[in-house]
């Protein structure tokens, strides 16, 4: 009998070496300065390798997406950097030091598993080319200031372009990498005034609507109170995705309220954009498992058999091997738990599970 279970262990731990692959690695030079504060070396080393961490982390971001999505990237790496911290450098070396009076620079080579970080970029929908984006138009009525007319190109007749909020607007959702409708780029013979602001985004070619208005009322002197009502509408499932209502009191000029306001209202409608993209594009994600207490083939081998047959799940592939522990990185759309809860009803053996962040946990109960 122990000799049936040690040949048994053997002929697992090979076949498991076999199908054994490695994480995701990128290897960057970066750089990173801290200050000397009190000639406190040792404090000054350890803020510079945390700047050049942040730059190493941006550099191999910034070479998995379009460069129109530089800009998006550069505003949202801080979330990321914030949430996995130095989790993600596998090693380093620093190549040199220097210090400038009261600031100390190293330069450093950098090892980083960028498995993690290809799912935070996909996620956040910023891998996704600028033609392949919901194309975006923009109807948003404009009430002054200095004027008693309501200005809507749409029911303005002849060529009317964007209004001056509606251009900034538009340009600062373009530069983050959107795909942006354009008044010039639209037949005038498709554009019916009559007609509901939806008809008019679809005959348009728009994937979503931003309508609402913006409205500027006089309250002492040059002081005026500015308010948007904004709603983000999906053209093709005619349905609201959001509506919300900013306002700035000021005396700015008219241009500097707009930005106030535009980077406010960017956040929701950037995050409404990304969930879009992922409902067309669903996203396929790296998650890991992580089999605790195997002591059979069969038992271990049904798991994985099972696993490979879910809809959500197109790959499993060993990424460690420790005692009686296989750790899997695996890709997936979809929900990991509802995947374990399916294997759980399965009941291939009793088992515990366990989700921590990205990583699931099966342990293996002993009947």
């Amino acid at each position: 009998m122990t000799g049936k279970i040690t040949c048994g262990c053997i002929w697992l731990t090979v076949f498991l070496c076999l199908y054994l692959h490695s994480y995701a690695q990128s290897q960057v030079q970066s750089w990173g300065i801290g200050p000397v504060v009190e000639e406190n070396i040792p404090k000054a080393e350890q803020r510079a390798l945390q700047d050049a961490f942040s730059k190493a982390i941006l550099q191999v971001a910034l070479s998995h997406i379009p460069a129109s999505s530089s800009l998006a990237l550069v505003e949202k790496i801080q979330e990321y950097n914030t949430s996995r911290e130095t989790q993600d450098i596998s090693q380093y070396q620093i190549t040199s030091r220097s210090r400038f009076f009261d600031v100390l620079q190293l330069n450093v080579d950098v090892i980083i598993n960028d498995d993690y970080l290809k799912n935070w970029l996909q996620l956040h929908a910023l891998t996704t080319p600028y033609e392949m984006r919901p194309a975006i138009l923009l109807m948003i009525s404009s009430y002054g200031p200095g004027s008693d007319e309501t200005y809507e190109w749409w029911t303005s007749t002849g060529k009317r372009p964007y209004s001056r909020f509606e251009n900034q607007l538009a340009e600062e959702l373009k530069r983050r990498g959107e795909k942006v409708l354009y008044v010039e780029q639209i037949p005038r013979n498709t554009i019916n005034p009559r007609e509901r602001p939806l008809f008019i985004a679809a005959s348009s070619g728009a994937d979503l609507l931003l309508t609402g208005s913006i409205s500027y009322t006089p309250v002492h002197d040059t002081l005026y109170e500015t308010t948007f009502d904004v709603n983000l509408l999906d053209v093709q499932k005619e349905r609201r995705l959001a509506s919300w209502t900013l306002s700035r009191r000021s005396d700015f000029e008219i241009k500097d309220v707009h930005t106030l306001i535009i980077s406010s209202a960017l956040p929701q409608i950037q995050s409404h954009i990304t969930q879009k993209i992922l409902d067309l594009y669903p996203v396929v994600v790296k998650r890991h498992i992580c089999i605790n207490g195997i002591s059979d083939y069969r038992t271990y081998q049904s798991m994985i058999t099972a696993l490979n047959a879910m809809a959500g799940i197109s790959s499993i592939k060993i990424v460690s091997i420790q005692g009686h522990t296989i750790c899997h990185s695996v890709e997936i759309k979809g929900s990991l738990e509802e995947m374990l809860q399916n294997l759980q009803y399965q009941q291939i053996a009793d088992a515990d599970i366990m989700i921590e962040g990205d990583v699931a946990y099966i342990r293996i109960l002993k009947r």
